[in-house]
């Protein structure tokens, strides 16, 4: 439930994932959730975590999201 929320979030337009190589300052009201590099996306937890539950309620914490999300 959480990726589908985030997913919706940057869709929408209303949060972004930053690129590292050529950071700008994002819209107004749209919110940074994490950024990327050529390899990987490095959420930023309590900000995702906040934005995705605007969206839909979840039953895990963020701590919970971030450890089932790195666990592989």
């Amino acid at each position: 439930m959480f990726t589908d929320a985030l997913e919706q979030l940057l869709t929408s337009g209303e949060a972004i994932i930053a690129e590292t190589r050529a950071p700008e300052d994002p819209k107004l009201g749209v919110t940074i959730v994490g950024c990327q590099d050529e390899q990987y996306v490095y959420l930023l937890w309590e900000i995702a975590y906040r934005e995705a539950v605007r969206v839909t309620p979840l039953k895990f914490s963020a701590a919970a999201i971030s450890i089932m999300l790195t666990s592989t």
